[in-house]
């Protein structure tokens, strides 16, 4: 419940002593202020999805609207959120409420019309959820592209593994625990080792919030790899897009960079992958041979880009050096190693070789 402050000023008459002023309340309304009864404040959209102007928008996006706080969820519907382009075609679609994050989301039945101007409107027939309405229509617009965005990478039972590899893990926490924050796959070898002895997630070496499956009898850690193989025929079999070799210092908008053989970010370089306001929006890196990301090195994320819709398609190893930021699931045919103290958002996957870890920080992708 959103409130506005209100102080009760009373002109208190006393038999003897003339008149008082005495002030009840000063805090907010509601429980918490002491004050019962408070006044509710219109809801605000508080971030939109494309961003407002946007240009070059993924013709497959949700278009989404988060408030800022709890609404109820009868007034988000169809009548309240709509999607119009010139000079007045309305977009079919369906109207969601996303509880958690307090968001109202429009999902187009089709994907929109290519380099097309859409104008998205909430309006005041949405309330919150103690039935304040919006004090006016929120109305943005974004420019869809000139060409069809990629689809995320079909990941299937990855979704749940920071970590996949076909000939075990390797690490050392000489110089802090390493945190694997999900799901551990190791297949056929089931090899696992920190600083020289059997793993011990429970003791954190490494730490291990997820499972670990090592060639474990249900099949999981087999089928993940799998998987793995299919997601990276999937990412590898990608129309070849812009060539694309020493990623340092670059802006780069969603779509597909190739390269026939390595790709590379040096000494304490950067690379920023801008969204351009679609949270939607995809990267894939197609690589023939190896990827090096040299220490110090950081990938930013700007303007709605994801981790989650960042793919790595190494042809051989992923090597990445000590006090790296790294985001995107990579998707190697050999080997992954992380050097010290650095943190990877996304996932170290590896087909034939091993992960090698030292003091790192590996989490899945929000998503």
């Amino acid at each position: 419940m959103r409130t506005i402050q209100r102080t009760l000023v009373v002109l208190l008459l006393t038999a003897g002593c003339g008149s008082q002023l005495v002030e009840f309340g000063g805090g907010q309304g509601g429980p918490d202020g002491g004050v019962d009864g408070g006044v509710g404040a219109p809801p605000r959209v508080i971030a939109r999805n494309p961003l407002d102007n946007a240009k070059g928008t993924c013709s497959n996006t949700k278009v989404t609207a988060t408030f800022d706080g709890p609404m109820d969820p009868l007034t988000i519907v169809g009548a309240n959120f709509t999607l119009t382009s010139p000079p007045a075609v309305t977009v079919n679609g369906t109207v969601t409420y996303d509880a958690a994050n307090h968001a109202a989301v429009f999902t187009p039945t089709a994907n929109l019309a290519l380099s097309t101007l859409f104008t998205a409107t909430i309006t005041t027939g949405v309330k919150s959820d103690d039935g304040v309405a919006l004090a006016a229509n929120d109305v943005w617009t974004f420019t869809t592209g000139a060409a069809a965005c990629q689809l995320p990478v079909n990941l299937r039972s990855l979704v749940s593994f920071v970590a996949v590899a076909g000939a075990g893990l390797t690490n050392s926490n000489s110089a802090g625990v390493t945190v694997l924050g999900g799901d551990v796959g190791l297949s056929p070898t089931a090899t696992c080792t920190s600083d020289g002895s059997p793993c011990n997630p429970a003791a954190g070496a490494p730490k291990i919030t997820g499972t670990l499956y090592a060639n474990d009898p249900a099949g999981k850690a087999a089928a993940a790899k799998a998987d793995l193989v299919s997601a990276y025929n999937d990412a590898a079999g990608r129309p070849p897009g812009t060539v694309a070799a020493d990623l340092s210092g670059m802006v780069l908008a969603p779509g597909v960079y190739t390269s026939g053989s390595t790709m590379m970010i040096a000494v304490n370089g950067t690379l920023v992958l801008d969204g351009q306001g679609d949270s939607n929006a995809v990267w894939i890196f197609q690589l023939g041979s190896a990827l090096t990301v040299n220490n110090g090195a950081k990938v930013f994320l700007v303007n709605g880009a994801k981790a989650a819709n960042v793919f790595w398609a190494i042809g051989s190893s992923s090597t990445l050096g000590g006090g790296v930021s790294f985001k995107g699931t990579i998707l190697a045919q050999s080997s992954n190693s992380v050097g010290t103290a650095s943190a990877v958002e996304g996932r170290l996957l590896c087909t034939t070789g091993q992960i090698t870890l030292l003091s790192d920080t590996i989490t899945l992708p929000a998503p």
